[in-house]
């Protein structure tokens, strides 16, 4: 039967609609109720979608994680040593500034989901960051641990800048000497070759 008027939803257009909510209202914010609303439908429609509201947080975690892996990815293709360093830390700050509660849902993803529910989203995004930290010279645990350090540094950075950097020198010139430390580091050899 043509056109009933009644609003018709896929699991894509659920998606869609829950990071609106969350650009909108923070994870916090997040419920059936008003993604529902911002579809049209009643809330019970969902679960046809998603299993209920923590399969609504997860799916809006694994979405964000994907969207900063790719924009991690496409930040440092082509780009190794301090170049690279700084492309991955201005693809996160740019991340965070254009979508924060995305950011902060892929960030805190332990809130929400196992390491196993993220991993594939996550992936592309640290085999980028382990490129440019291995054109470094660090390889196996000593990189892992490099890039964790290296992450973060900066994801507290970014999440501290907005309050807690108020007194000079600007938060702008600490960010730059963040990255630089690391990079000199790295450059210079000066890095804890771990085994463990």
């Amino acid at each position: 039967m043509a056109g009933t008027g009644k609003p018709r939803a896929d699991r894509a257009a659920v998606l869609e609609a829950a990071c609106r909510v969350t650009d909108r209202d923070g994870m916090d914010g997040l419920t059936l109720a008003s993604v529902a609303a911002e579809l049209g439908l009643h809330s019970s429609s969902l679960y046809n979608h998603v299993d209920g509201l923590e399969g609504l947080r997860k799916s809006v975690t694994i979405a964000a994680l994907a969207e900063l892996s790719e924009r991690l990815r496409d930040a440092v293709l082509g780009r190794g040593g301090a170049a690279g360093m700084r492309a991955i830390a201005d693809a996160y700050r740019a991340y965070a500034a254009e979508r924060p509660e995305r950011f902060r849902a892929a960030t805190s993803w332990h809130l929400w989901c196992g390491w196993e529910e993220v991993q594939d989203a996550a992936d592309g995004g640290l085999r980028a960051i382990h490129a440019v930290i291995s054109s470094f010279g660090l390889e196996g645990i000593a990189l892992r641990h490099a890039a964790r350090a290296y992450t973060s540094a900066l994801i507290g950075f970014i999440q501290a800048a907005d309050h807690a950097f108020t007194a000079p020198p600007s938060a702008e010139g600490t960010f730059d000497y963040l990255v630089s430390l690391f990079s000199d580091a790295f450059a210079a050899g000066r890095w804890p070759m771990s085994n463990g």
